[in-house]
């Protein structure tokens, strides 16, 4: 499993390239600048003496050094991972802002100088059903995790104003007696061509044990040391629409439209736009993992196996496909319930994002190919009992007991 120890960015290139400090990097390009630095509040620095000088925020790995359409240079803090960046979101608005008011605190994240403040405010007065002078402090933790959400919408993470996103990994590689351009190329599922290219290998026939190659990996070949990163995603969701039907999601986020640009059914309202699959890609893809190619399809996990692996029983995280008459219904696995069922979070469930319990005895887990490739955290795991209580605490009205997930 991977840690991301050190990160640097290059302004020019637009791009932030990860390292674990040994033989893996990971180069991020394209997108928003929220998502290349992981930073999905857009949290900057203390200065000191105009340089980066954090006091209260310790779990960065790197700074970007950016210029605004001023020219007026300024940074950014480089997390490891989108979820440690929501963590220290939620930090810094307990720590800044718990005695301020909402418009004030938006003023601080979108300041005017740089930004429409008001039109800012008023997107996440809407979404979130908040008035201009709430206290921050004064919220309980489900709506205080809606504004979380609200802000990392507004702050643009999802946004691609700088192209679609592009991620790959490097890996350094020593070359071993035996080894062939071939071997290696299929034990690291790239083109021999590629590898030449790569390294201005002439003769392909002529590498030596102890010569260093750079591979270029697909995008989610490698995987950090988090289980289920796309359960943050997942989450989020869930915390940022608690207890609104398809109707009001589809405004804002039609999932049919978020798995492949130009694709998808126009929204998500009503029978014939069943969302639960689209729901669950959305949220891989936000993890860098491929989506199904037929995404929509609810049995899709089954079919493309070169993207998903079945795994025996339920595991945190795991993809849960129930067939039914005229279809089936897919969502994320939870935790186990006291009476035997399993708490799993799905999208068009009831026509809303939802924890819910369910008999899974005739249902089908998968990960992610990759994933479970990688030797995940989750995998090995038993299932273990959902805190329900936390959980109604920080999502709300996302939370329904009393349902059985699968209207799809």
């Amino acid at each position: 499993m991977i840690e991301w120890l050190s990160a640097q960015y290059d302004p020019a290139l637009k791009s932030a390239t990860y390292s674990d400090n040994q033989s893996l990097s990971l180069v991020k390009s394209g997108g928003s600048l929220p998502w290349r630095l992981h930073n999905p509040g857009n949290l900057r620095p203390r200065l000191e003496n105009g340089r980066p000088a954090p006091l209260r925020v310790t779990r960065h790995i790197g700074f970007a050094e950016t210029r605004n359409p001023a020219g007026v240079s300024g940074y950014f803090l480089i997390f490891p991972d989108y979820g440690t960046g929501v963590d220290e979101l939620r930090n810094n608005l307990r720590r800044m802002h718990g005695d301020n008011t909402l418009a004030h605190t938006i003023a601080a994240f979108a300041p005017p100088s740089e930004n429409d403040t008001p039109r800012y405010l008023s997107q996440v007065r809407s979404l979130t059903g908040m008035s201009a002078e709430q206290i921050i402090g004064d919220l309980n933790p489900a709506r205080f995790e809606q504004l979380v959400q609200a802000i990392i919408l507004q702050e643009g993470y999802q946004a691609t104003p700088n192209g679609p996103r592009n991620e790959h990994y490097r890996q350094r590689y020593e070359v071993q007696t035996g080894d062939t351009l071939s071997t290696i190329a299929s034990r690291y599922g790239a083109s021999v061509q590629k590898l030449q290219k790569d390294n201005a290998i002439t003769h392909p026939q002529r590498i030596f044990p102890g010569q260093r190659l750079m591979l270029e990996l697909e995008a989610g070949a490698a995987v950090l040391n988090r289980s289920a990163p796309w359960m943050d995603f997942a989450y989020g969701e869930a915390a940022l629409w608690q207890g609104k039907d398809e109707s009001e999601i589809t405004r804002v986020h039609n999932y049919h439209r978020m798995v492949y640009p130009g694709r998808g059914l126009p929204s998500l309202v009503g029978d014939s736009n069943p969302w639960c699959a689209a729901f669950v890609h959305y949220c891989l893809k936000q993890a860098g993992f491929s989506p199904a190619l037929d995404f929509e399809a609810s049995n899709a996990v089954i079919a493309e196996k070169t993207r998903f692996g079945e795994i025996p029983h339920a595991v945190y995280g795991a993809i849960c496909y129930t067939p039914r008459s005229g279809g089936g219904h897919v969502c994320f696995v939870v935790g186990s319930t006291s009476n035997g069922k399993t708490l799993v979070l799905g999208g068009n469930q009831e026509n809303k994002i939802s924890f819910e319990p369910k008999s899974t005895a005739q249902a089908r887990f998968f990960l992610p190919s990759r994933y479970l490739a990688a030797g995940s955290p989750a995998q090995g795991a038993s299932l273990v009992p959902a805190d329900l209580a936390a959980l109604q605490t920080r999502y709300g009205a996302a939370v329904c007991l009393t349902g059985g997930a699968g209207s799809s």
